[in-house]
């Protein structure tokens, strides 16, 4: 079973305008999708559609409360803490064919769509949801049948500095192999946290695509950030594919984005991306393993390129 961390929830509204968007004018969409959303509940979308046990630990609140967790229930397992001062934001994506599209269903398109992202910052918990996460998190670290952790994505308003990496720490002490999605203070501090002990970075692969990982450790090599501090590292590039290095391994690996077909909507591939690999990472991981597993993400982002809404 995988655990997955995601506590910034979102509900996401998708709006596909089969004849153009005009900007200043009314604009119909022709359909939508409004669902659950995150980058964790997106891991665990995938995880589902890939028939892999996973469990999601997040909140909830609000005006969509209902309708989040009625959702959820459709499709994988999950723990939330009900924070009643707490509201889940709604994001919006904006998905705009050219005049020549007619179908949402047509395999081939005269041109790929333009995609806009409209993101809501999230709003502010209560001390005890923190508190009762940290619990959730606590009893799976000592869950033996948990194999990978995930933890993804930005933090609401409220969370303690060191959330992440005290989570992070909880798995990595009993063996459970961690992805971190996480960038900047996050993750700078979990690598501080974690400083010296080698045991516990080696199970902690860090996955950020080329502009986070710029903007958390600056212009340096893959190798200089997987050798100073004993980790794994993973940085997608999008269409210029991804590239990994194992702890103490000299030398960087590259994989070639894969094209699966019409370029449609690559808003999610970087959780597609995660998914691939932590339905294949276990307790005590090898390298064969984690190049398989970042081989496996590349992969199901291409896949998750070519399509419209929340799951491969």
């Amino acid at each position: 079973m995988i655990v997955v961390l995601n506590v910034n929830p979102t509900m996401q509204n998708t709006l596909i305008f089969d004849n153009g968007f005009c900007s200043g004018d009314v604009n119909r969409a022709g359909k939508n999708f409004f669902t659950p959303s995150g980058k964790g509940i997106n891991v665990c979308y995938d995880l589902s559609a890939l028939k892999k046990k996973a469990v999601l630990i997040t909140q909830s609140g609000g005006l969509f409360h209902k309708s989040f967790v009625r959702s959820l229930n459709n499709h994988f397992f999950y723990e939330y803490v009900l924070d009643k001062k707490f509201e889940i934001r709604m994001c919006t994506t904006l998905i705009s064919y050219n005049q020549k599209h007619d179908k949402i269903s047509t395999d081939s398109f005269s041109e790929p769509p333009v995609v806009t992202e409209l993101v809501e910052e999230g709003n502010t918990i209560q001390k005890k949801t923190e508190r009762m996460l940290k619990q959730k998190i606590l009893k799976y670290s000592k869950n033996n049948n948990i194999e990978c952790c995930v933890l993804t994505g930005s933090k609401a308003k409220g969370f303690r500095n060191d959330f992440f990496p005290q989570a992070a720490k909880a798995f990595l002490e009993k063996g459970i192999p961690v992805i971190m999605d996480v960038r900047l203070d996050d993750l700078k501090d979990t690598l501080s946290l974690l400083q010296n002990q080698n045991d516990y970075l080696s199970r902690l692969i860090i996955k950020l695509n080329g502009n986070e990982f710029v903007e958390t450790f600056g212009y340096v090599d893959l190798f200089d950030v997987a050798s100073e501090y004993n980790v794994n590292v993973v940085v997608t590039y999008g269409e210029n594919g991804s590239s990994c290095i194992y702890h103490g391994d000299k030398t960087i690996k590259t994989f070639p984005a894969e094209k699966i077909g019409p370029i449609i909507n690559t808003t999610g591939c970087g959780d597609a991306f995660a998914a691939g690999m932590a339905s294949l990472i276990c307790r005590n991981f090898n390298k064969e393993l984690f190049y398989k597993s970042v081989e496996f993400g590349n992969h199901l982002a291409g896949i998750k390129a070519t399509k419209i809404g929340p799951s491969l």
